[in-house]
């Protein structure tokens, strides 16, 4: 038996949400039984289904989580601290040099 995710779209230009998992001998029988157990209302308009071997994950390729290479200096923490020193370096400048 294979293992299957199934995603679903339930409106138009709306996301696709993952709605199941199920087991199947293959995708034949996954399609019947995704049709079956989740479009017999009518409210999905778009399935997908998705053989889980062909899912990579960072934990099955041994990839740590977070990002490769550090990216601080984006968060707003770094611009606040380099705003403060250029107004100290102005500061400071401007306290050593004074026009007569």
């Amino acid at each position: 038996m294979k293992v299957f995710e199934v995603f679903a779209r339930r409106e138009n230009g709306g996301p696709m949400i993952h709605i199941s998992s199920l087991e199947a001998p293959d995708i034949e029988t996954a399609i019947i039984l995704v049709k079956e157990t989740f479009g017999r209302r009518g409210d999905v308009l778009e399935f997908w289904i998705v053989d889980r071997e062909h899912i990579y994950s960072n934990e099955a390729l041994n990839i740590p989580p977070g990002p490769i290479t550090d990216r601080n200096y984006r968060l707003g923490d770094y611009y606040r601290r380099n705003l403060e020193m250029r107004k100290k370096l102005k500061e400071k400048l401007s306290g050593g040099y004074k026009e007569n």
